[in-house]
Protein backbone atom coordinates (compact mmCIF):
# COMPACT_ATOMS: atom_id res chain seq x y z
CA UNK A 1 0.00 0.00 0.00
CA UNK A 2 1.07 3.57 -0.50
CA UNK A 3 -0.36 7.05 -0.21
CA UNK A 4 0.43 9.89 -2.61
CA UNK A 5 -0.05 13.48 -1.49
CA UNK A 6 -1.46 15.93 -4.03
CA UNK A 7 -0.75 19.67 -4.23
CA UNK A 8 -4.30 20.74 -5.07
CA UNK A 9 -7.73 19.17 -5.23
CA UNK A 10 -9.47 19.01 -8.59
CA UNK A 11 -10.85 15.50 -8.64
CA UNK A 12 -13.33 14.41 -11.32
CA UNK A 13 -13.12 10.75 -10.22
CA UNK A 14 -13.84 11.50 -6.53
CA UNK A 15 -10.88 9.41 -5.32
CA UNK A 16 -8.87 12.14 -3.60
CA UNK A 17 -9.45 12.51 0.14
CA UNK A 18 -8.35 15.04 2.76
CA UNK A 19 -6.46 14.04 5.91
CA UNK A 20 -6.74 15.64 9.35
CA UNK A 21 -3.94 18.12 8.51
CA UNK A 22 -5.71 19.42 5.40
CA UNK A 23 -3.53 17.61 2.87
CA UNK A 24 -5.10 15.90 -0.12
CA UNK A 25 -4.14 12.31 -0.88
CA UNK A 26 -4.99 9.27 -2.96
CA UNK A 27 -4.41 5.70 -1.75
CA UNK A 28 -2.91 3.00 -3.96
CA UNK A 29 -2.87 -0.77 -3.37
CA UNK A 30 -1.24 -3.68 -5.16
CA UNK A 31 -1.32 -7.37 -4.28
CA UNK A 32 1.99 -8.94 -5.22
CA UNK A 33 1.49 -12.54 -4.07
CA UNK A 34 -1.54 -14.46 -2.88
CA UNK A 35 -2.35 -18.03 -1.90
CA UNK A 36 1.26 -18.91 -1.22
CA UNK A 37 1.87 -22.42 0.07
CA UNK A 38 5.18 -23.39 1.64
CA UNK A 39 7.27 -24.08 -1.40
CA UNK A 40 10.77 -25.03 -2.29
CA UNK A 41 13.78 -22.72 -2.58
CA UNK A 42 13.16 -22.08 -6.30
CA UNK A 43 9.63 -20.81 -5.60
CA UNK A 44 10.93 -18.59 -2.81
CA UNK A 45 13.60 -17.06 -5.04
CA UNK A 46 11.11 -16.33 -7.82
CA UNK A 47 8.72 -14.78 -5.29
CA UNK A 48 11.50 -12.55 -3.95
CA UNK A 49 12.40 -11.46 -7.49
CA UNK A 50 8.77 -10.61 -8.17
CA UNK A 51 8.49 -8.58 -4.93
CA UNK A 52 11.71 -6.70 -5.70
CA UNK A 53 10.71 -5.90 -9.28
CA UNK A 54 7.23 -4.75 -8.23
CA UNK A 55 8.68 -2.42 -5.60
CA UNK A 56 11.16 -0.96 -8.09
CA UNK A 57 8.43 -0.42 -10.72
CA UNK A 58 5.92 1.12 -8.25
CA UNK A 59 7.01 4.81 -8.64
CA UNK A 60 6.93 4.51 -12.44
CA UNK A 61 3.51 2.85 -12.38
CA UNK A 62 2.05 5.64 -10.23
CA UNK A 63 3.98 8.37 -12.11
CA UNK A 64 5.09 10.16 -8.97
CA UNK A 65 6.37 13.65 -9.70
CA UNK A 66 4.67 13.79 -13.12
CA UNK A 67 1.41 15.67 -13.80
CA UNK A 68 -1.65 13.52 -14.39
CA UNK A 69 -3.06 13.88 -17.93
CA UNK A 70 -6.71 14.11 -16.77
CA UNK A 71 -6.42 16.27 -13.67
CA UNK A 72 -3.02 17.94 -13.91
CA UNK A 73 -2.24 16.86 -10.33
CA UNK A 74 1.30 15.99 -9.31
CA UNK A 75 1.56 13.24 -6.69
CA UNK A 76 4.36 12.70 -4.20
CA UNK A 77 4.78 9.58 -2.04
CA UNK A 78 4.04 9.70 1.67
CA UNK A 79 6.40 8.43 4.32
CA UNK A 80 5.82 4.91 5.59
CA UNK A 81 4.49 6.35 8.87
CA UNK A 82 1.78 8.26 6.98
CA UNK A 83 0.90 5.29 4.77
CA UNK A 84 -2.34 3.36 4.56
CA UNK A 85 -1.39 0.12 6.30
CA UNK A 86 -4.55 -0.26 8.39
CA UNK A 87 -6.75 0.58 5.39
CA UNK A 88 -4.97 -2.09 3.33
CA UNK A 89 -5.41 -4.67 6.09
CA UNK A 90 -9.12 -3.84 6.22
CA UNK A 91 -9.46 -4.46 2.48
CA UNK A 92 -7.98 -7.93 2.95
CA UNK A 93 -10.15 -8.58 6.02
CA UNK A 94 -13.24 -7.82 3.94
CA UNK A 95 -12.17 -10.50 1.48
CA UNK A 96 -11.33 -12.99 4.25
CA UNK A 97 -14.73 -12.51 5.93
CA UNK A 98 -16.23 -14.41 3.01
CA UNK A 99 -13.96 -17.41 3.61
CA UNK A 100 -16.86 -19.86 3.67
CA UNK A 101 -17.73 -19.19 0.00
CA UNK A 102 -15.99 -21.53 -2.45
CA UNK A 103 -14.14 -23.25 0.36
CA UNK A 104 -10.68 -24.53 -0.63
CA UNK A 105 -8.55 -26.67 1.63
CA UNK A 106 -5.46 -24.76 0.51
CA UNK A 107 -6.64 -21.80 2.62
CA UNK A 108 -7.20 -23.31 6.06
CA UNK A 109 -5.11 -20.71 7.88
CA UNK A 110 -5.45 -17.05 6.97
CA UNK A 111 -2.54 -14.70 7.38
CA UNK A 112 -1.80 -11.21 6.07
CA UNK A 113 1.75 -10.08 5.46
CA UNK A 114 2.50 -6.38 4.92
CA UNK A 115 5.91 -5.27 3.70
CA UNK A 116 6.87 -1.74 4.77
CA UNK A 117 9.99 0.40 4.28
CA UNK A 118 9.30 2.05 7.65
CA UNK A 119 10.28 1.10 11.17
CA UNK A 120 6.86 -0.15 12.29
CA UNK A 121 5.47 3.16 13.55
CA UNK A 122 2.32 4.37 11.80
CA UNK A 123 -0.05 7.34 12.11
CA UNK A 124 -3.52 5.79 12.01
CA UNK A 125 -7.11 6.61 12.88
CA UNK A 126 -7.88 5.23 16.36
CA UNK A 127 -11.45 4.17 15.47
CA UNK A 128 -10.28 2.33 12.35
CA UNK A 129 -7.56 0.61 14.36
CA UNK A 130 -10.08 -0.58 16.96
CA UNK A 131 -12.43 -1.82 14.22
CA UNK A 132 -9.55 -3.67 12.55
CA UNK A 133 -8.55 -5.27 15.85
CA UNK A 134 -12.10 -6.52 16.47
CA UNK A 135 -12.41 -7.88 12.91
CA UNK A 136 -9.08 -9.72 13.22
CA UNK A 137 -10.05 -11.23 16.60
CA UNK A 138 -13.50 -12.29 15.36
CA UNK A 139 -12.09 -14.09 12.32
CA UNK A 140 -8.87 -15.44 13.84
CA UNK A 141 -6.68 -13.64 11.31
CA UNK A 142 -3.17 -12.43 12.09
CA UNK A 143 -1.10 -9.75 10.41
CA UNK A 144 2.66 -9.94 10.02
CA UNK A 145 4.28 -6.57 9.37
CA UNK A 146 7.73 -6.99 7.85
CA UNK A 147 9.92 -3.92 8.11
CA UNK A 148 12.94 -3.58 5.85
CA UNK A 149 14.30 -0.54 7.70
CA UNK A 150 16.94 -0.56 10.41
CA UNK A 151 15.62 -2.02 13.65
CA UNK A 152 14.12 0.61 15.98
CA UNK A 153 14.81 0.90 19.69
CA UNK A 154 11.45 -0.73 20.50
CA UNK A 155 10.21 -4.23 19.70
CA UNK A 156 6.53 -4.04 18.77
CA UNK A 157 4.52 -2.32 16.07
CA UNK A 158 3.12 0.98 17.33
CA UNK A 159 -0.21 2.37 16.11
Amino acid sequence: PSRAFEKQCVDPGNVIQEDQWGRFYMDHYHVILEQIIDGNERDTRSALRLIRQTILDWPKKLKWGEPDMRTGLVGNPSTAEEGNVVEAVNLVLTEFERHYYNRALKRTGQNIMVLTPGTGRFYVDRELTQLTDVRMDDNGIIVDIVSVARPPLYRCVLF
